[in-house]
């Protein structure tokens, strides 16, 4: 496949899609990219495919709601999406995964809100797995 600046917009766009929590690496990565490429005149005709994109609601004004169940999926109307995101929303979808435990993360374009229980408590794991090397150090 030829590298084109449409090309690596809708290569990213997909990979976005299956991990939206790391789009700070999907920039650094691009930048890395291009440079190690010697491809960095590209650059602004990648940022013009992200408008092209945004305009072709290839980045869709959709919020990605997700619960841990279905039961409180009434409560996240679009008007909370928005107020969720700080931006106005077209429409909400909604993704059941029980994993989050409870809570809810929302996505929306290349920002995730992520406010679940299984998020609270890994940063509470980190938090006590920090404490508790930081004292066996000091001993």
């Amino acid at each position: 496949m030829k590298i084109t600046p449409k090309n690596i917009v809708h290569t990213i766009l997909e990979i976005y899609k299956e991990n939206p929590a790391d789009s700070n690496s999907f920039s650094l990565g691009l930048k890395s990219f291009l440079e190690k490429k010697n491809m960095m005149y590209m650059l602004p005709a990648i940022i013009r495919e992200f408008s092209v994109a945004e305009k072709k609601e290839l980045i869709k004004n959709t919020c990605t709601i997700t619960l841990a169940d279905s039961m409180h999926k009434e409560l996240f109307s679009k008007d909370l999406a928005s107020k969720i995101v700080s931006t106005s929303v077209d429409s909400v979808e909604y993704k059941i995964d029980s994993n989050i435990v409870g809570g809810f993360i929302a996505e929306y374009n290349f920002l995730e809100y992520d406010a679940s229980v299984k998020s609270s408590l890994e940063s509470l794991r980190q938090h006590l797995l920090e404490k508790a090397l930081s004292s066996s150090n000091s001993l």
